[in-house]
């Protein structure tokens, strides 16, 4: 079988969650002669926009890149609609004639390609990620960071997203300097080119106000994306949580299946501590504001040097890591080290060397792959109690939840960690013990979802005939 996968972005030029998942599903299907294309955006501000760059992946499957730099208004339809993408789409359709269409993510694609390939009679599943179909800003958070309740029809949006406008000289500048760079070395310039951007559009937007002009926008954004929805056969939500707030904002619920995301195998190591050492609690995940870095921080300075904080992560967001960058200089936190990014082989001995994995996210995470990643390496998970992580964790099981964005609450139940004997080996027993679906079984589920999908689809076909 040929399918094509569909996601915004692909490693090694873009990696996050989403995009290790694709290409570790990719290669898992693979095995099972389930042969993918890659249709994704690449971001490359040395190039201009819809350049099209092509690698080929092995085996006769093909990594189809579209270049998209575009940080566009609020009130413009191209935020989620883009008729050059659309128009792009529907060609390599045309030319690679795919069985079948899994999405993973369209922004900064389009939004319509689910309808732009039931047109050509191509079947499409989807995999939810994130809340992007009905929340512009993505992570379901509102700009004073609290989690929005849903879109209200569009009222809740046009109060929160800022629009935007034409690239500044400075940020045209950065675009130069990121194509001389080496692949390794563009990130910082990457995050400086979007910290230009936003700032710009922020002294430009000023304060985003609930217009009835907005309002109707976002309407329309929102019923766009609930039919490019029905468009699909089915979508798998990593979680109930996920398949609940879809529900709420109004997207056909009987289409929603909940499964679990798969994970690649990961060996695990012995334990690798220095004999009297301090417990280390460890923070995995991009320097962002919704990943609570700045939670864990306040949390590590209130618990005090009887233990020590360790990060890794990219920094996509220029502004909050440089922020974090200043945190970690506080008398309080001399404790805590940044030790840099890492690569998924770098996971079995970041593990080794932890006690905890802290997951202090403020927004209500979908399923929350580096949870599962702790629990393949036996190691215990301390977490906000939202979103997809309560259903991975069992509080004094194989982990302990707090409310999310309470650092005085982090702070305690790690404090529990290092003080209470016998708690951390409790966990850790709670965490070998976690069951974690691999990335092998998951494949065959999912080829087994695509088989169903196409017989429905050709039964259809054959009955309009």
């Amino acid at each position: 079988m040929r399918v094509l996968q569909v996601a915004h972005g692909f490693p090694p030029y873009s990696v996050g969650g989403v995009e290790y998942h694709v290409a570790q599903l990719t290669h898992a299907l693979r095995a099972i002669d389930v042969h993918s294309d890659i249709f994704c955006r690449v971001p490359d501000p040395s190039l201009a926009d819809y350049v099209v760059r092509e690698e080929p992946l092995g085996q006769g499957s093909l990594l189809f890149m579209v270049v998209n730099n575009g940080v566009w208004g609020a009130l413009a339809e191209q935020s989620y609609r883009d008729p050059r993408i659309g128009s792009i789409f529907d060609d390599f359709l045309k030319r690679r004639k795919p069985e079948l269409v899994h999405f993973h993510h369209m922004i900064a694609l389009s939004g319509d390609l689910p309808e732009r390939a039931v047109r050509q009679g191509v079947p499409c599943v989807m995999t939810l990620h994130d809340y992007w179909l009905f929340c512009p800003r993505i992570q379901l958070l509102r700009p004073d960071g609290q989690v929005c309740s849903g879109p209200q029809e569009g009222a809740a949006c046009a109060g929160c997203v800022l629009p935007a406008g034409p690239l500044g000289a400075a940020e045209r500048a950065a675009r130069r300097i990121y194509g001389r760079l080496p692949l390794r070395a563009r990130g910082n310039v990457k995050a400086l080119y979007r910290h230009l951007r936003v700032r710009r559009l922020q002294e430009k937007a000023g304060r985003a106000d609930a217009s009835h002009a907005r309002i109707d926008f976002f309407r329309r954004r929102l019923e766009h994306m609930r039919a490019q929805f029905a468009c699909v056969s089915w979508a798998i939500a990593p979680s109930q949580a996920l398949v609940d707030r879809y529900s709420n904002a109004g997207f056909d619920a009987a289409k929603l299946v909940v499964m679990q995301h798969g994970l690649a195998p990961m060996a695990r190591r012995p334990a690798r501590r220095r004999p009297g050492g301090k417990p280390r609690f460890c923070f995995i995940g991009s320097v962002m504001a919704h990943k609570g870095l700045h939670v864990f921080l306040d949390a590590m300075e209130r618990l005090g040097p009887c233990a020590e904080g360790v990060i890794y992560g990219q920094r996509p967001d220029y502004d909050y890591a440089q922020a974090m960058e200043r945190s970690l200089r506080r008398p309080g936190l001399t404790h805590v080290r940044w030790l840099g990014p890492y690569h998924p082989e770098d996971l079995p001995a970041i593990f080794a060397a932890a006690d905890a994995l802290v997951v202090p996210s403020i927004w209500p995470e979908a399923f929350s792959l580096v949870t599962r990643e702790a629990f393949q390496a036996g190691v215990p998970v301390v977490a906000s109690a939202l979103g997809g992580m309560t259903e991975a964790i069992s509080h004094e099981g194989n982990g302990l939840l707090v409310p999310p964005g309470d650092a005085n609450a982090l702070g305690q139940a790690m404090e529990r960690l290092v003080a209470e004997p016998g708690l951390l080996e409790q966990l850790r027993q709670g965490a070998r013990r976690t069951e974690v679906k691999e990335m092998s079984e998951y494949a065959g589920d999912i080829a087994k979802a695509y088989a169903a999908v196409r017989k429905t689809a050709a039964a259809l076909h054959d009955g309009t005939q």
